[in-house]
């Protein structure tokens, strides 16, 4: 299984719970080798078919999951939609050039009736053996290649246009999408799945859709 270690600047934004715009050129980063560290693997990568992304595709809303804190809401798949634009980008780094075992989590964030913003830091998954795979900002992925060789990413149309999609918050009263990647290849039989929401509400164990509904979660968003 994969580990990420979390970059300095992702997880101090994380942590402050707001958004930053970075200064003309990033912060220094691991490299991405660094960034991933690699372990037993845990089980078979979700292998594409021909014409679709490289990376794990998208779950039908029956192995969706909720969650809940005050009057903030979220709901999700396991995996969820993927970035292909993103994975382009990923696929020019010799150390990301098996993009199999990729995947997303789309997590839609209700706050309609919240009094302050909402984030998510990460996701972590877990199996019947008590095996953990992660999900992260893309920004921590995001640092770590362009500080490993900034030639293969423009700063202005790639570095920037992803920081600022993935580098978000969804603000009171709104509705609105929170992205993370994971390198771990998801396990056939999710035992857990828990929602990190940094200093906004700390871990959140999601449950099932259908027992969110069972618990009346309001999930119209």
């Amino acid at each position: 299984m994969k580990k990420f270690v979390f970059l300095p600047v992702a997880a101090a934004l994380a942590l402050a719970g707001c958004s930053s715009t970075p200064e003309a050129e990033p912060t220094a980063s691991p490299t991405i080798a660094e960034a991933v560290e690699t372990t037993a693997p845990a089980t078979s990568a979700t292998s594409s078919t021909a014409g679709e992304s490289e990376s794990q595709q998208p779950a039908d809303d029956s192995s969706g999951y909720a969650f809940a804190t005050g009057m903030t809401f979220g709901k999700f798949t396991l995996p969820g939609k993927p970035d292909d634009g993103f994975l382009k980008i990923m696929k020019r780094y010799d150390d990301a050039d098996e993009l199999g075992d990729v995947s997303f989590v789309n997590i839609k964030i209700d706050n309609r009736q919240a009094d302050e913003k909402a984030w998510v830091t990460e996701v972590r998954v877990y199996d019947e053996a008590g095996s953990e795979y992660l999900y992260v900002s893309p920004v921590d992925l995001l640092d770590a290649m362009f500080e490993k060789d900034q030639s293969k990413m423009d700063y202005e149309s790639e570095y920037m246009k992803y920081f600022d999609k993935y580098n978000t918050q969804v603000s009171q009263g709104a509705v609105g999408t929170e992205t993370l990647i994971s390198l771990d290849p998801l396990p056939k039989d999710i035992a857990r799945v828990i929602v990190n929401t940094g200093g906004f509400a700390g871990d959140i164990e999601a449950v099932t859709i259908e027992d969110a509904k069972s618990q009346g979660y309001p999930l119209d968003f």
